[in-house]
């Protein structure tokens, strides 16, 4: 999730310096590209399943970029929330990277076993955790939904492809 990473640390950046370039963020033009980018996202990795890390990063990206332009009118001009969440996604996108991603050595094969079983039968498939972050989007009087929401899809997406990658070694 490279440029997730990237552009909540920009944005973190931005808040934090208070940068003359946050007007231009909470336009609406951004809210409308960003719902754009995050539908077609949607049904991009619906039909094309071989390059998935690319289109939940793209998803991650614009619900980011959907959240700072939709929010932001409603709270406090200083709510820390906007550079929090940011941050946290950071660490938490980092974090994964670490620990599941940049594994050279794979667990045992129960383990290996239990992680690919709870993939399959788990209900949290990818697309509805996707849909599930849109509609957070959607419902500010619950502020910690979305930060949840994109947790869970970073967590589900990273141990997806640390199977794929576990699969092909």
């Amino acid at each position: 999730m490279f440029f997730f990473i990237v552009s909540s640390l920009v944005l973190c950046f931005l808040v934090q310096s208070d940068s003359p370039w946050l007007p231009l963020l909470e336009a609406t033009p951004v809210l409308y590209f960003g719902i754009g980018l995050c539908v077609a996202a949607l049904v991009a990795a619906t039909l094309n399943k071989h390059r998935l890390v690319l289109f939940h990063d793209v998803f991650a990206t614009a619900s980011l970029l959907i959240w700072f332009s939709y929010w932001r009118e409603l709270f406090k001009e200083a709510s820390p929330f906007f550079f929090l969440f940011p941050l946290y996604f950071v660490f938490i996108g980092a974090l994964l990277e670490l620990a599941l991603l940049s594994q050279q050595s794979l667990p045992d094969r129960v383990t290996l076993d239990h992680m690919r079983s709870f993939v399959g039968k788990s209900r949290l498939q990818l697309g509805l955790i996707m849909v599930v972050v849109l509609v957070s989007l959607g419902l500010e009087e619950h502020y910690l939904l979305y930060p949840t929401a994109v947790t869970v899809l970073l967590i589900r997406a990273a141990l997806g492809r640390y199977l794929k990658s576990a699969a092909e070694q």
